[in-house]
C-alpha cells in the first residue's frame, strides 16, 4: 500500500508516474519531493544516495530532481510515534502536568 511520506494516508488513488504536481488528497502535501523518494537517506551527506542528483533547498517541497524513484514506504510516522511514546514513558509521558518550580518569595509573603 503506497503512503504519503507526510501523514501516512493511502495514495491508491493517486495516478502513477507522480506528476511534479501531485499532492496527497488527506494533507496536500507534495509527493515529488525527496522524502517520498528511494533515493533519500538522512544518513547520507547530502540526505540522497544518488551521488548525481542535485541536492534541493527543501526536501518536503516539489523539485524536479530527474532521479526521483517513488517509494511506496517513505511514512516513518509509525517510528516518530514509538520514539515519542518510549521517551513519555522514560520521562513522565506528556500526560503529567510539569509543576512551576517553587518560588521561595511566595512562601516568604504568602497571606
Amino acid at each position: 500500500m503506497s503512503q504519503c511520506w507526510n501523514c501516512g494516508a493511502s495514495l491508491e488513488q493517486v495516478p502513477l508516474p507522480l506528476s511534479r504536481y501531485a499532492r496527497c488528497p488527506a494533507c496536500a502535501a507534495d509527493l515529488y519531493v525527496c522524502r517520498q523518494c528511494r533515493h533519500f537517506d538522512p544518513r547520507y551527506n547530502n540526505a540522497c544516495r544518488e551521488q548525481r542528483a542535485e541536492v534541493p533547498r527543501e526536501r518536503d517541497h516539489a523539485n524536479f530532481c530527474d532521479w526521483f524513484l517513488f517509494n511506496p514506504d517513505a511514512y516513518s510516522g509509525d517510528a516518530n510515534d514509538t520514539a515519542h511514546s518510549e521517551l513519555d514513558a522514560l520521562f513522565g509521558g506528556a500526560g503529567t502536568e510539569s509543576k512551576p518550580a517553587a518560588n521561595p518569595l511566595d512562601e516568604l509573603f504568602k497571606k
